[in-house]
């Protein structure tokens, strides 16, 4: 049986050259691990791997290496984004999810975010569910900062964290920097500006206060970005 099937691909193997060999050989071991990685997805995670996906199985490819994934895609991670992006859907608008606890959210969403997917509604959705559904919204700023670092044109998940530290957090400081971030952003809404220049001019924040903001966001957003912001309400910059 074995030497029928060795005979039967010798065959077909006459008249190729090395090359489509070599590439008919490379294809079956990338479907090979594409069909391993695939499969991982239809069973349940066990718990430690990653305990906290305890309402639907762990995200597409998260026990393999972001830079392993860019690879087996073949240039096209963007349908792995978007099986991540209806997985993350899944999970979040599960009724249970309110069972879980939030810090077990929070490692199920990172779980996604460290393959990076580039999708934008991952990390928004992700930020409001975290922080309006499950009343953390302290804990949400980790996942949308990946978000802002991934998307350095985008002004929607900057306006995203602006609002929720302004209204959720009442920490009108930093949602004006986030505010003013996203207005440097193209195609920004007009508002963003203006609104991050009242709240910044109402903040009265003293030199302290802004040396404590240029350490807590300074490593994220460089320290010259948001000192000069500030230096703007030393100089009665106004809103426009």
């Amino acid at each position: 049986m074995a030497a029928h099937a060795v005979w039967v691909l010798i065959q077909a193997m006459k008249g190729l050259s090395v090359r489509k060999i070599f590439n008919g050989i490379l294809v079956g071991v990338w479907l090979a691990v594409l069909i391993a990685g695939l499969a991982s997805v239809s069973r349940r995670t066990n718990e430690a791997a990653v305990r906290s996906w305890t309402l639907v199985d762990a995200p597409p490819f998260s026990e393999l290496s972001p830079a392993f994934v860019d690879v087996i895609s073949l240039g096209h991670k963007g349908i792995v984004d978007d099986a991540l992006l209806l997985h993350t859907l899944n999970y979040l608008m599960d009724p249970k999810l309110k069972q879980v606890s939030v810090s077990d959210v929070v490692e199920a969403m990172k779980a996604t975010t460290r393959l990076k997917p580039k999708v934008e509604t991952i990390y928004m959705f992700g930020c409001l569910v975290i922080a309006l559904d499950l009343k953390k919204p302290d804990a949400c700023e980790p996942i949308i900062m990946e978000g802002i670092n991934l998307f350095p044109d985008g002004w929607r998940l900057p306006v995203t964290l602006g609002t929720i530290l302004y209204h959720s957090l009442k920490d009108e400081p930093r949602a004006a920097i986030f505010y003013d971030l996203a207005s440097s952003k193209p195609y920004a809404p007009p508002f963003a500006k203006s609104f991050a220049a009242k709240l910044r001019n109402r903040s009265h924040l003293d030199a302290n206060d802004v040396e404590a903001l240029i350490q807590s966001l300074g490593p994220v957003l460089g320290e010259k970005a948001v000192r000069e912001f500030y230096l703007k309400q030393e100089r009665g910059d106004v809103p426009k």
